[in-house]
């Protein structure tokens, strides 16, 4: 069987213009303040649906810019990348500035703590369960949004900060957070309601 291919990398083709994408797809930066809009960039491919087996990836802040504007999430194929990760239609982010999470809005809802230069955040996907979670600094951060189901989704990236710079991993180095294996005991194979879809339509203000 054909195995479907992760997303691996950022490229120009599926970014806002002000960003700039290095380091074979991996540094994304915004040297300069591109208007009022914030700029954001979709990973190469989408998310392959795996209920076995967790999706994850994280981002280092190298340079959290000249007001902490920096996301991370995931979205659709048809999404805009001007604004933020999660303001717009089918689109999910967590924000550096104040620790919002934002479900496809642009009224943020309470969710973590806020993180800049240094800090270390990943972004989690459990389609057996149904919902998104987010770490920071190997910390894991808890449920924070349901997924669409039948909604194929990119990991998206965002900023609108002068200065700011992030690198992304995918994989290809050790993740600063293992505890994808302890999270899947601990959640186990019945665990549906209290932490998918039922417990995250109130909590993160989806209908």
């Amino acid at each position: 069987m054909h195995k479907i291919p992760s997303p691996s990398l950022f490229t120009d083709e599926d970014k806002a213009p002000g960003l700039i994408i290095e380091d074979n797809g991996l540094t994304i930066s915004l040297p300069v303040r591109w208007g009022s809009a914030a700029q954001c960039a979709r990973a190469n491919t989408f998310i392959p649906v795996d209920h076995d087996r967790m999706y994850y990836y994280e981002m280092t802040v190298v340079d959290e810019g000249d007001g902490k504007r920096i996301g991370l999430g995931f979205c659709a194929r048809d999404t805009s990348l001007n604004g933020m990760p999660g303001w717009e239609v089918d689109a999910w982010g967590y924000h550096a500035d104040d620790g919002a999470k934002f479900p496809g809005r642009s009224q943020g809802l309470k969710y973590g703590p806020v993180y800049g230069t240094g800090d270390v955040v990943g972004c989690g996907l459990d389609f057996k369960r149904g919902f998104a979670f987010y770490t920071l600094n190997a910390e894991y951060l808890g449920p924070a949004f349901s997924l669409k189901e039948g909604l194929r989704i990119w990991p998206m990236i965002g900023m609108g900060s002068a200065g700011a710079k992030v690198s992304i991993n995918f994989g290809q180095r050790k993740f600063t957070w293992d505890g994808i294996d302890d999270l899947e005991g601990r959640l186990g194979d019945n665990a549906t309601i209290e932490y998918g879809r039922e417990a995250c339509y109130e909590n993160c203000g989806l209908h």
